[in-house]
């Protein structure tokens, strides 16, 4: 700990084990050392230590667990609206390990009235449809349901995407790649079928998070909805003042 500084020594603790969690020293739900392990280690009192502890329950980077003791509490994925990207891009820069795409459905078909709202499209539109489940650091972290025009973007049935990234194909798509989008968020509950695949109980709080993707032209090219595991992620966005 610096000794320098005017920093109370619950919360130089604090950061230190901030620190520890941040570059992985203490898995998730790892225990951390006790309030009298604390004390003894740093030189402080048990209420010093006990308090470091509480800084760190209030923010969130641990949990308590009765009489059992402290232990971290589950990264949470950083998902920044700004700038636009594939969920795959985020995952990395977020530092997720071990990224997996696995495709639940792919097909390609003509559409109805249900996807030609979505596509803005003609019935009859040609589009592609896939389901996908998104894993990283050994967990499931969402699942992807994209629509995708296929009278602008075309041939995407010679690709295995989960090895391929679709962003990069619709945003590579000739004058009609992806130049601008919305979003919409909103706090979704889990039904069975899909808490089964995010290893996750029915009822959950997660969010939604639907997709729309347009060409320079307007043309929709792209309409997703993503849900994503409540306890797994946070969203946020930056704003400038002018």
């Amino acid at each position: 700990m610096e000794e320098k500084t005017l920093k109370p020594k619950y919360l130089q603790i604090k950061d230190y084990f901030e620190k520890k969690i941040e570059d992985n020293d203490y898995a998730n739900d790892g225990r951390l050392p006790s309030e009298r392990e604390i004390s003894e280690k740093f030189g402080v009192s048990r209420m010093t230590a006990r308090n470091a502890i509480l800084e760190l329950v209030k923010d969130g980077s641990v949990y308590r667990k009765g009489a059992n003791g402290t232990f971290v509490s589950q990264t949470k994925m950083k998902r920044n609206f700004f700038p636009m990207g594939g969920l795959s891009m985020h995952m990395k820069d977020s530092g997720i390990k071990d990224p997996v795409n696995k495709v639940l459905v792919f097909e390609k078909g003509e559409a109805d009235c249900y996807v030609s709202k979505l596509l803005n499209a003609n019935i009859g539109t040609v589009y592609y449809h896939m389901l996908r489940l998104r894993s990283g650091n050994g967990e499931p972290l969402a699942l992807d349901e994209t629509y995708i025009n296929g009278e602008y973007v075309k041939g995407l049935e010679k690709y295995d995407f989960s090895k391929t990234s679709l962003w990069q194909k619709l945003t590579e798509a000739g004058e009609h790649k992806i130049v601008r989008g919305s979003n919409n968020i909103e706090i979704y509950f889990f039904d069975s079928r899909e808490g089964k695949l995010l290893n996750i109980k029915k009822g959950e709080p997660g969010f939604k998070v639907s997709n729309i993707n347009y060409d320079k032209y307007g043309n929709v090219i792209e309409h997703s909805t993503t849900l994503y595991r409540g306890d797994m992620f946070m969203f946020s966005y930056e704003v400038s003042i002018d």
